[in-house]
């Protein structure tokens, strides 16, 4: 998936704001509730996501394989 990558700023009731990246609202929402440990269907509507800047790159964000959700692709 290429194509421009913003930095969001998301809000939800009961939890600490965060800031992530993604292409858009629903994929930041995502990559909150994954800091979250949350499914992001049990936060969607609850949150507010406020685009606040472009980023040049997607930089760290959390996908399978990153880190700290099991093994990795080293054969662990």
């Amino acid at each position: 998936m290429s194509g421009t990558i913003y930095q969001y700023r998301v809000e939800c009731p009961g939890r600490r704001a965060v800031k992530v990246k993604g292409a858009n609202r629903l994929e930041a929402t995502e990559q909150a509730a994954k800091v979250w440990g949350v499914a992001w269907m049990a936060v969607a509507r609850q949150c507010r996501v406020e685009r606040e800047k472009e980023v040049k790159g997607r930089g760290r964000i959390h996908a399978p394989g990153a880190g700290g959700d099991g093994p990795g692709r080293r054969g662990d």
